[in-house]
């Protein structure tokens, strides 16, 4: 079992090519969101002291080391909400403009998302990339993957199925018999069934905005932590569906690589 890992900028003690370069025969995969760019994930460029164009130099430089070892890389266009954009010229140029950003970058093996409107622009403009659906997306059926069988090549199955093989396995079939493929995030740090999921998920897309934006703010980070917070409630944290690394073999009939939340 390989492993698909999310890009971050250097810090002082080590860059991303070679945290890479020391697990290469472990890492089949990096994913990354362009600085500034809204994704599923805290915005690169903005902490840390880094700009977005020295963010998006660093960034563009590490990931043409990493492809040059052989890794494939995965561009993620996932952020949960794109506001009043989301159906917009705006966004399907953006789009075109990062696709075209992470071709000059190479290695692209894939696109994530969670937005029928970005799949179907990036299946129409740019067909010869496979585009995946989000683990966002909550995806756990055959009836989910059939629905959006017209434009998402693979799908990131919800994290509540990591421990139902049987489920996996008729997941697995039907994408097999229709040419998908069929995706794994061992480690989400989302509570089993989280109810707090889509309000954090909009708090991420729009977590420059809310930056800059006065407000109370938040006592944590991800609003489940609060819920988390009383020691009467830590027992969940053992409920949920993360997978250990010394069971990763058990997917091996059905994943030939596993996604970790980094």
């Amino acid at each position: 079992m390989k492993l698909s890992i999310g890009y971050q900028l250097p810090n002082e003690s080590v860059t991303f090519p070679d945290l890479v370069m020391d697990y290469r025969e472990s890492i089949s995969e990096v994913y990354y969101a362009l600085p500034a760019a809204a994704s599923g994930r805290a915005p690169l460029g903005f902490a840390d002291g880094w700009t977005v164009e020295d963010a998006r130099d660093t960034l563009a430089a590490d990931l043409e080391d990493i492809a040059g070892m052989g890794v494939g890389l995965v561009l993620l266009l996932n952020a949960s909400c794109y506001g009043g954009q989301a159906m917009s010229y705006a966004l399907q140029d953006e789009v075109r403009k990062s696709m075209e950003l992470a071709g000059r970058i190479g290695g692209l093996i894939a696109v994530t998302t969670t937005s029928l409107y970005i799949a179907r622009c990036i299946k129409r403009d740019f067909p010869e990339v496979p585009v995946r659906a989000s683990v966002n997306m909550r995806i756990g059926s055959i009836a989910a993957m059939e629905q959006l069988a017209d434009c998402f090549d693979g799908y990131y199955m919800k994290r509540e199925l990591n421990r139902s093989p049987k489920a996996i396995a008729k997941l697995k079939a039907w994408c097999d018999e229709h040419g998908k493929t069929l995706h794994l995030l061992a480690n989400s740090g989302c509570l089993h069934d989280c109810a707090f999921q889509t309000f954090h998920d909009n708090l991420v897309a729009h977590e420059v905005e809310a930056a800059s934006t006065p407000g109370p703010g938040v006592r944590y980070g991800a609003p489940c932590w609060e819920y988390l917070e009383p020691p009467e409630q830590h027992w969940r944290v053992l409920t949920n569906c993360w997978i250990r690394p010394e069971d990763l073999h058990h997917y091996e009939p059905w994943f030939d690589t596993a996604k970790l939340a980094t």
